[in-house]
């Protein structure tokens, strides 16, 4: 992934999450978990771009692996999304 692309996932991750951040309007369940996805998935990225900075292909694979597993699995397996917030914060 070129830091293209990874600058315009970004900035569609983060448009959609502004959408859903208007304070004006209440959030039903499925909106509320779909913020949090966005929320990690831009994390994930950010992390890959900060990887990918410094050179550490190792991070880059593991950031990359978590990204694609959130944008197939993030918003069916709630567990799944959790898990990889915990490895972010902590690691």
């Amino acid at each position: 992934m070129t830091d293209e692309e990874l600058a315009e996932l970004i900035k569609e991750k983060l448009d959609e999450l502004e959408r859903l951040s208007d304070p004006e309007r209440t959030l039903d369940k499925k909106e509320k978990k779909r913020k949090l996805v966005l929320e990690v998935q831009v994390k994930t990225l950010e992390r890959i771009k900060e990887a990918k900075a410094k050179g550490n292909l190792r991070q880059e694979m593991k950031a990359g692996i978590d990204y694609a597993v959130l944008e197939k699995y993030g918003e069916k397996s709630f567990f799944l999304v959790n898990f990889i917030r915990s490895q972010i914060t902590w690691f």
